[in-house]
């Protein structure tokens, strides 16, 4: 308890000087300590009030540093208990070595789940709950054909442990090799990936959560993004697919192609426009999971928050948006958000019908 207050009295101290020597309200800081403008040129004052909406609370949580340095000292706890020192010892060809690296990926998992209070197969099920309320969503589109193809794509995705994958998949496949570049050797990159039918979230990603939004807020932050996974299975990157994005992607191009957005020297390309379509499926599963509980309007516009809160203070990187033209492009350009939370419609709205 005293380590977390001391490194919270160490983010509140740089959190002061940065005020002191720059505007605070045209400055972020990403993980990585870079600076990146804070809010978007290109967006609107109605994205900005969205993004307020959602991040007012969500931005108080606890400091990246403490969580990081809480991942690692659970990871230390693991190989302790299991007998090891060096992780990267265990990359030996032997099947002892790979057991034993496989029960540490385990158990950073176990005690990633205990510090959320949700028990594997209750975190599997919810997970389930999301993709069942995602093929739900999808059987609302209009158009039979595309319609169709969605709802399989999504229907035959599986949700895996890392751990899982290491068991499975042999030491020399391209899945085991592609999962752990992601999630690193000691399992704690704050990461998930989607590869083939398949998605992963990292044990880093799940202790990160569980610490730095606490235990419900958490899981919604975690199922939103086991969401946003699912939704890389129905991409504009696939060739019988990729049109029925066009009137989306060439209205995000047309008016809101700026690097504040999409922090990248090319500015808007074929990945944003994949990530900011997962994002886009991520809202329609989750407010389709929220309005099946018997909850007030107020409860719902809490569990949104929660579920988005990782998007909160985020710069956006070569591959993925900011975090306030994620909130912007799933949130106020979908109908039933703007009514949720009493949100006017942007101007130039961009949606995928």
């Amino acid at each position: 308890m005293k380590l977390k207050k001391i490194y919270l009295l160490i983010a509140l101290v740089t959190f002061l000087v940065n005020c002191a020597s720059e505007d605070q309200n045209t400055k972020i800081h990403n993980d990585q300590g870079e600076k990146v403008s804070g809010h978007s040129t290109k967006t609107t004052p109605l994205a900005m009030d969205a993004y307020k909406d959602v991040c007012e609370n969500n931005l108080e949580g606890a400091p990246k540093l403490y969580t990081s340095l809480l991942r690692k000292k659970i990871s230390n706890e693991v190989a302790i208990e299991l007998g090891f020192k060096d992780i990267e010892s265990l990359l030996l060809k032997s099947k002892k070595d790979k057991i034993l690296y496989f029960k540490y990926v385990r158990a950073l998992e176990a005690k990633a789940l205990l510090l959320l209070d949700i028990k594997p197969n209750d975190f599997v099920f919810e997970v389930s709950k999301i993709q069942k309320s995602l093929i739900q969503a999808l059987a609302k589109i209009k158009n039979e054909h595309y319609k169709n193809i969605f709802i399989q794509k999504v229907k035959f995705l599986d949700f895996k442990f890392q751990s899982q994958v290491l068991f499975e998949e042999d030491r020399d496949s391209h899945h085991w090799r592609r999962f752990n570049d992601i999630c690193q050797i000691d399992g704690l990159a704050a990461s998930a990936i989607y590869i083939q039918k398949n998605f992963v979230l990292c044990p880093g990603m799940l202790i990160r959560y569980a610490t730095e939004f606490g235990e419900t807020a958490g899981l919604w932050n975690l199922l939103q993004v086991s969401a946003h996974e699912m939704g890389h299975g129905v991409s504009v990157l696939d060739q019988d697919t990729k049109n029925y994005f066009q009137k989306f992607t060439k209205c995000i191009e047309s008016n809101y192609n700026d690097t504040s957005n999409f922090p990248s020297s090319t500015g808007y390309n074929i990945t944003y426009a994949d990530e900011t379509i997962a994002d886009i499926w991520s809202l329609q599963a989750i407010a389709q999971r929220v309005s099946k509980l018997k909850i007030t309007k107020a409860e719902k516009r809490t569990i949104i928050k929660q579920a988005f809160g990782s998007y909160c203070g985020y710069s956006g990187d070569p591959i993925h948006p900011t975090g306030e033209f994620s909130i912007f492009a799933a949130l106020l350009n979908n109908k039933s958000m703007r009514e949720l939370f009493h949100w006017k419609k942007p101007e130039n709205s961009c949606y995928i019908n």
